[in-house]
């Protein structure tokens, strides 16, 4: 999709949401003293923030196919309301919070992978980048929900390498007007 579709605030927001997520991911993994709720409360308010956005964007995105505005308004609504949960209930297990987290994560990458599939007007290199990047952050959701005994910081790691990859799709979006 061009820009001529994309609106120019919502460009600039993807251009900062990305920037601060791919900061406060890298910050997360290059500093291993933070609390374990610090990180993760970090992550899930990164992902509340993200799915706040695709809801917005579902909303004023009218030209979207039909069946990607559903797919990325409910992945909004239910990523919003996963992360909420861990914000909201920060006295819940930290294992119990990273798993809503994960499962945050996946869908994600999951919506991306069927975003970047329906979206036929999007130049080749932005859907091969969408569909790459959504199957990158939900392997990463996916190994740390298959494997919850690798132990937190390792967890977090993938965690923040699918956020960071989600961040850096932002980035591309917000200068190119090109993704969505």
């Amino acid at each position: 999709m061009s820009s001529e579709y994309y609106p120019s605030w919502s460009r600039g927001l993807d251009l900062v949401i990305g920037l601060v997520i791919v900061a406060v991911s890298l910050w997360i993994v290059l500093d291993p003293s933070l609390a374990q709720r610090t990180i993760v409360l970090t992550i899930a308010i990164a992902l509340a923030v993200v799915g706040f956005v695709r809801i917005i964007k579902t909303i004023f995105m009218k030209r979207l196919d039909t069946r990607a505005r559903i797919t990325k308004g409910t992945v909004g609504v239910l990523a919003t309301v996963l992360s909420m949960g861990v914000i909201l209930f920060p006295d819940l297990a930290i294992t119990f919070l990273v798993t809503m987290v994960t499962f945050a994560i996946m869908l994600m990458g999951m919506s991306r992978i069927v975003v970047g599939h329906l979206e036929k007007g999007m130049a080749t290199w932005a859907r091969a980048l969408y569909i790459g990047g959504g199957i990158i952050a939900f392997s990463f959701g996916f190994l740390a929900a298959v494997f919850p005994g690798l132990g937190f910081y390792t967890l977090i790691l993938l965690l923040s390498a699918a956020m960071i990859t989600v961040g850096i799709i932002r980035i591309v979006s917000g200068i190119t007007g090109e993704l969505r």
